[in-house]
């Protein structure tokens, strides 16, 4: 990528903040509409779960062999929890740290907004905590 140079033509700046403001102009607005879809994805999924319940305990209760049903319950109970459970900690990361990043026009650097440095605080305090 090239670095900002003093003899940079003004028109090659203006490209450059034109792409930047269409790119942050995209990423907001599908932002805004992946976390619609994903809301009406999540109730989406809730209600045929429940669906399933209902027809997996009717089904156990009309065969007598309610192992089956509870099977396929559990563990797509396990597989929705841990899809939208990492879906949630994604959409965490890009609205608490990159969303504001992009809608701060004063913040020239991402350092202000870096993703890992909760983390790497955290180790910092557990290495401390274990020395002592």
């Amino acid at each position: 990528m090239n670095q900002t140079n003093p003899a940079q033509s003004g028109a090659e700046t203006q490209r450059y903040a034109a792409k930047y403001l269409f790119l942050r102009g995209k990423l907001l607005k599908n932002y805004e509409k992946g976390k619609k879809i994903y809301r009406a994805a999540k109730l989406i999924t809730a209600a045929l779960f429940i669906a399933l319940t209902l027809i997996g305990a009717a089904v156990g209760r009309h065969t007598g062999l309610p192992m089956g049903p509870l099977t396929l319950w559990i563990v797509l109970l396990f597989l929705i929890v841990f899809v939208f459970l990492a879906a949630d900690y994604a959409r965490y990361l890009l609205e608490d740290k990159v969303i504001p990043y992009l809608e701060d026009d004063e913040a020239l650097e991402y350092g202000e907004y870096d993703i890992f440095k909760e983390d790497d605080e955290d180790e910092g305090e557990e290495q401390e905590d274990d020395e002592t």
